[in-house]
């Protein structure tokens, strides 16, 4: 009986101490997905300024160029959305 006592100790510490690393991990991931929404989004202002300027130079290049800014701008405002929807969902 003893024994039994002792090894399900044994396991709920160490099942404990598991639980906590991978909540600080989880933390740490959390810290660092925020920071680079922060960067995403200052960088999405910065191109969305970028792209409000008329161009200069007609060239099929630099339109594609253009183009191809307003894509990624797009795509890191999605990416931001969804990760952003998951946390408030987490949340709740």
């Amino acid at each position: 009986m003893l024994e039994g006592v002792i090894l399900l100790s044994l396991v709920c510490v160490t099942l404990v101490f598991a639980v906590f690393r991978l909540a600080r991990t989880i933390f740490s991931l959390e810290d660092k997905v925020e920071v680079s929404l922060d960067q995403i989004d200052e960088s999405v202002q910065i191109i969305e300024e970028i792209l409000k300027r008329p161009l200069f130079y007609d060239s099929p290049e630099v339109r594609e160029v253009h183009r191809q800014i307003s894509l990624v701008n797009i795509c890191l405002v999605n990416v931001a959305r969804v990760i952003s929807e998951t946390e408030d969902k987490s949340e709740e």
